[in-house]
């Protein structure tokens, strides 16, 4: 298993596209649920913006106590498939999610699992790790 944080997973470099390049799936219409969750409202933001390459945005889900040290790398995301609903544990407080995502980077196709995992920090939820592992 591959296992990446938030500032490790851009070494593959794919956290940032070309939004023009992308056929992404399934990502415009991922709900998580309740709305009123803080959980679900940045696990939907993060659905609808990793796969078009949304990187200011992206960056703003980002935890405060995780140095963000995301940076544009070249890859398109052809799929990305939620696979999970969002899970929510309250001790540790914590939510994830799950999703397939395939990409292309420097001319090479790579499928991977993506776990996305949520905090609540500072009074709101924020993108805290992201863990994936290549299929």
């Amino acid at each position: 298993m591959t296992t990446f944080g938030v500032t490790g997973f851009v070494a593959p470099g794919f956290l940032l596209g070309d939004e023009s390049e992308a056929d992404n799936g399934t990502a415009d219409t991922a709900y998580f649920g309740d709305s009123d969750s803080g959980a679900a409202a940045v696990a939907e933001q993060v659905a609808r913006t990793f796969p078009s390459g949304g990187y200011a945005a992206l960056k703003q889900l980002v935890c405060p106590s995780r140095p963000s040290k995301l940076r544009a790398t070249p890859y398109s995301v052809t799929r990305f498939e939620v696979t999970s609903g969002l899970r929510e544990q309250q001790n540790p407080p914590n939510a994830s999610f799950q999703a397939n995502v395939d990409l292309v980077h420097e001319g090479e196709r790579r499928s991977y699992t993506v776990k996305f995992v949520f905090t609540p920090e500072s009074g709101a939820w924020c993108l805290f790790d992201i863990d994936s592992e290549r299929i």
